[in-house]
């Protein structure tokens, strides 16, 4: 036998890898900042009347739609926004922002808000 069981398509090096994490630095703190980070960024973005918010309830995970604007052709505004130093996500027919990294701030959030509303008024 490999060790390996089919049936959990070997996710035992995964459990293994979050227990590292754990020993490392907390990981539930980690995770308590994400969630906290995502929250309060959710909120700016639901009090931008430029935005419309989707998928409140998702926890780490800030999904919009520019309001108004259900046409935008996202790749295209993608590749406006990677032409200008920002690199963001798109599903299908919204951007997605995932706020993992500390340095991603309010303050960043509001610069990549302006960018990606400049960009979609602007070029798509």
């Amino acid at each position: 036998s490999s060790g390996i069981n089919a049936e959990y398509g070997g996710r035992r090096a995964d459990g293994f890898k979050l227990w590292f994490c754990d020993a490392v630095d907390d990981l539930d703190a980690q995770a308590t900042l994400v969630f906290d980070r995502a929250a309060e960024m959710k909120d700016i973005v639901a009090g931008d009347e430029r935005f419309t918010l989707l998928y409140p309830n998702s926890p780490t995970h800030i999904c919009f739609r520019v309001t108004g604007r259900e046409d935008i052709d996202y790749e295209t505004a993608v590749e406006g926004l990677r032409q200008r130093g920002s690199f963001i996500e798109y599903y299908v027919d919204y951007f997605r922002l995932v706020p993992v990294n500390p340095a991603f701030t309010v303050q960043v959030l509001k610069e990549v808000l302006d960018l990606i509303h400049d960009v979609v008024m602007t070029e798509c």
